[in-house]
């Protein structure tokens, strides 16, 4: 099963939360976020995002068997490893 329409969702998800930050200080902001919240780059049709939920929907009864064999899961709340210090905490906009 392709599961790149995860991605996809937390791009759209992105969006609306950046959305409020872009309406009153567009000006302010890298030109990468302004071309997501303004749908330009990459250009996400609205066809693409339902077939994002029907993916994540089709996920949900498997997830729900794998982890109903546990008691708790833990997840990562990052894609990579975090920086050593605390002089760096990642780059937002790659």
């Amino acid at each position: 099963m392709d599961v790149r329409f995860v991605l996809f969702l937390v791009f759209q998800a992105s969006k609306v939360l950046t959305v409020a930050d872009y309406m009153v200080g567009k000006e302010k902001m890298h030109p990468k976020i302004t071309c997501h919240v303004e749908n330009v780059e990459p250009k996400l049709s609205r066809k693409a995002q339902l077939k994002a939920y029907d993916g994540c929907a089709r996920l949900r009864p498997i997830w729900d068997e794998i982890a109903s064999k546990y008691k708790v899961v833990l997840t990562p709340s990052t894609v990579d490893v975090a920086p050593i210090g605390i002089g760096n905490t990642g780059d937002a906009v790659s």
